[in-house]
């Protein structure tokens, strides 16, 4: 595994862990201001919304594991494939996730890694 590989591995390894303790400040600093976020039921979030209903607590995560199955270098971005079970909290009620993901990082003009595109189908 190539040395970029693996940090951004490592990248999407603490994005996972600031969701699941609800660290906003983590995750600003780890997600593209150009974010589009897919959820498994289908709704979409820019980053504004994403962290904004982070929070607010209208979701958390009280559990949160993934895996990482394979992983592709395309010039300045790097595709990760994999999947994500949860236990979500919402407004209307806990939910179970199990999902296959793809997450697309991009170097972007600052020379920092962000997740650009996150999409989960639920499984």
């Amino acid at each position: 595994m190539s040395g970029l590989c693996t940090d951004i591995r490592g990248f999407e390894r603490e994005r996972y862990q600031a969701m699941q303790t609800g660290d906003v400040t983590a995750l600003d600093q780890l997600l593209s201001e150009h974010l589009l976020y897919t959820h498994s039921h289908g709704g979409r979030d820019t980053k504004q919304d994403y962290l904004g209903a982070l929070n607010r607590g209208e979701v958390s995560y009280e559990t949160l594991s993934h895996t990482t199955d394979t992983h592709d270098a395309v010039a300045d971005a790097v595709i990760l494939t994999g999947t994500m079970a949860a236990t979500v909290r919402r407004a209307d009620g806990i939910r179970q996730v199990r999902s296959v993901t793809s997450s697309v990082w991009v170097k972007e003009d600052d020379e920092h890694w962000r997740l650009r595109i996150f999409h989960a189908t639920s499984v």
